[in-house]
């Protein structure tokens, strides 16, 4: 694996456990408060190591780098964020509705 891509790995993995341990920690802290709207909150660990494949990802295909353009920065996040948002959305909906239709028929 090239060095460079190995130390933003490692680091990444790092900082995303920084996160999780402040999230959960804000979790805990606030527990009361958000116990209400603790399904909005569930998704938040797969969506963090989704983060995490795609900035290692983004990494890797500039070449170790930030993109020059920080425009280009915006666009791929945006497209990023745009294409996984659809197919959550969509993922969600047939499974809503397997789910449904297993149910009265099952």
């Amino acid at each position: 694996m090239n060095p460079a891509l190995l130390r933003i790995n490692l680091f990444a993995i790092i900082g995303f456990g920084l996160l999780v341990c402040l999230f959960g920690l804000m979790l805990f802290f606030f527990r009361t408060q958000i116990a209400p709207y603790l399904r909005y909150f569930l998704p938040l660990p797969p969506l963090g190591v989704a983060a995490y494949v795609f900035v290692f990802n983004l990494y890797g295909f500039f070449g170790g780098q930030m993109p020059a353009n920080k425009m280009t920065l915006v666009k791929e996040l945006l497209i990023g964020t745009g294409v996984m948002t659809l197919i959550f959305g969509l993922t969600t909906l047939l499974l809503v509705l397997f789910l449904e239709i297993t149910r009265r028929f099952g």
